[in-house]
C-alpha cells in the first residue's frame, strides 16, 4: 500500500478490529536493503496486535478509534541503518448503510449482509455473532449465520424520535471483529 511517501487514507468502523498490511517493497528496493524491526506509532487508535514484519510486509491489528480520525505509523528500521515512517490515516465510517422501512405491526426477517466485508478481509468466513443491541424494537429471534449473512426477526417499532436499530458484533474466522447496524424508519402499510 505504500508506493509513495505520502500517508495512505483508509476508512474503518470506529469499533472494528481489523488487520492492516503495509507493503514496504518500494522503499526496500530503492534502498537495496531489508527490514530489521518495526515500532508502532499510533494516535487515537488502539493497537491490538503487532506490528510485526514478514519480509517486506508489516502487519498490525487495529481496534477502537477514540475520535473520528486516527492514524497508525509503521516506523521501520532497515539492515543498512535507515529508518522510515509509513502512515495510515484512518477515518471512521458512519454506520448507517443499512436502512429499512418497517411497519410497526410487521414481524419480519432481516439480513445483515457481510459479503463485502468478508471479501476485504482475505475472503474469510463468519465465525460467530455476539449479543445484538436492539433499540426501539423487539428481537423475535436470535441471530443466525447463513453463509455471508446474519438473519434476525424483528417486531414492533418505537414511535417518536427513537432511533430504531439493531447493532451486531460479528467475529470473522481470521480473528477480525466488526460492528454493523441496521436501522429502521417507520412505513405504515
Amino acid at each position: 500500500m505504500f508506493n509513495t511517501t505520502r500517508p495512505v487514507s483508509l476508512t474503518k468502523g470506529a469499533l472494528d478490529e481489523l488487520w492492516f498490511v503495509g507493503d514496504f517493497t518500494k522503499d526496500l528496493t530503492d534502498a537495496a536493503t531489508t527490514t530489521v524491526s518495526v515500532v508502532p506509532v499510533s494516535a487515537a487508535v488502539v493497537v491490538l496486535e503487532g506490528p510485526s514484519l514478514q519480509g517486506a510486509l508489516g502487519l498490525v491489528k487495529l481496534g477502537a478509534m477514540s475520535s473520528g480520525s486516527a492514524s497508525f505509523t509503521f516506523r521501520v528500521t532497515c539492515a543498512n541503518g535507515e529508518v522510515f515512517d509509513r502512515t495510515i490515516l484512518l477515518t471512521a465510517v458512519e454506520d448507517r448503510l443499512w436502512v429499512f422501512g418497517k411497519d410497526p405491526d410487521d414481524q419480519r426477517f432481516y439480513a445483515f449482509d457481510f459479503a463485502a466485508d468478508l471479501a476485504l478481509s482475505a475472503n474469510t468466513t463468519l465465525a460467530s455473532v455476539g449479543t445484538p443491541i436492539v433499540v426501539g424494537m423487539t428481537a423475535l429471534s436470535g441471530p443466525s449465520i447463513q453463509g455471508s449473512q446474519v438473519v434476525m426477526k424483528f417486531g414492533g417499532l418505537a414511535a417518536g424520535d427513537t432511533v430504531n436499530s439493531c447493532g451486531l458484533p460479528v467475529n470473522f474466522a481470521n480473528g477480525e471483529k466488526i460492528y454493523r447496524s441496521i436501522y429502521f424508519t417507520r412505513e405504515d402499510h
